[in-house]
């Protein structure tokens, strides 16, 4: 009987941990909503556009980055900006070599400082 319970509550657990991320970091539905609020007013859409501008900066390091053949090519790369303008969480679906490759060659970008943190999104769309 113990030994059930364990099991189960084993089970329980691993289930609770499977709906949190990992280490703390934002799921890609808490991303979206920060970014759908960040973005609906003017000001937000304007500061966006900035934002996006500033993550690819020389985007040459982007040829680094580019999928093999048959890979993955479409990409979400949601950015947080901290209110110190410098880049806060990344999350990038799907999470593949290419997304680390992005997320080390932006990590030291600087941006202009938002009112309060802001989080911008990017469609990404790698083409042969």
């Amino acid at each position: 009987m113990r030994k059930h319970l364990w099991r189960n509550c084993l089970i329980g657990i691993f289930i609770f941990f499977l709906s949190f991320p990992l280490f703390g970091g934002s799921t890609v539905e808490e991303m979206e909503a920060r970014h759908q609020k960040n973005v609906s007013t003017p000001q937000g859409k304007s500061f966006e556009k900035e934002a996006v501008y500033a993550f690819w900066g020389d985007y040459h390091f982007l040829r680094e980055c580019a999928p093999l053949a048959g890979s993955v090519t479409e990409y979400v790369v949601y950015f947080e900006i901290l209110p110190d303008g410098t880049l806060g969480e990344v999350v990038i679906v799907p999470d593949t070599p290419v997304a680390q490759c992005i997320k080390e060659k932006t990590a030291n970008r600087r941006y202009s400082k938002p009112p309060e943190k802001f989080v911008a999104k990017i469609s990404l769309k790698f083409t042969p």
